[in-house]
């Protein structure tokens, strides 16, 4: 019989995971486009989620990779999370990612050897 997460676990959970829809925008270029993520919790460390991010650019380009981002609750109730993500050399290499989760916004600044700009998304209900 499954273990069903406990409602402390669940409550933390929901706070992060889910869907989320927006905007993202190139500080270093000024290219911007839409952009979707799912959130969900993973089995490694504690803290960590799977962000599974998709972004549209140029109006008709899009593309979409899974990270790895480590969660972490603040004692005024919102969530930042850190991680990395390693995309081809022609894409800029290593991603580096930082953000804030506070209710339905999500807010995180990106960059790597070739960009820099900022996520910006709502939950989506």
């Amino acid at each position: 019989m499954a273990m069903l997460p406990n409602s402390a676990a669940m409550a933390k959970v929901s706070q992060v995971a889910g869907k989320w829809e927006g905007t993202w925008l190139s500080d270093a270029s000024g290219h911007h486009g839409a952009l979707r993520c799912v959130v969900d919790c993973t089995k490694g460390k504690p803290g960590d989620h799977e962000f599974f991010y998709h972004a549209t650019w140029m109006t008709i380009l899009s593309g979409s990779y899974k990270t790895v981002h480590t969660v972490q609750k603040q004692k005024d109730g919102t969530y930042t999370f850190k991680g990395e993500h390693k995309m081809p050399d022609w894409a800029g290499g290593v991603y580096h990612y930082e953000g804030t989760i506070k209710g339905d916004e999500f807010k995180a600044n990106y960059r790597c050897s070739m960009d820099n700009g900022t996520y910006t998304m709502k939950r989506v209900r």
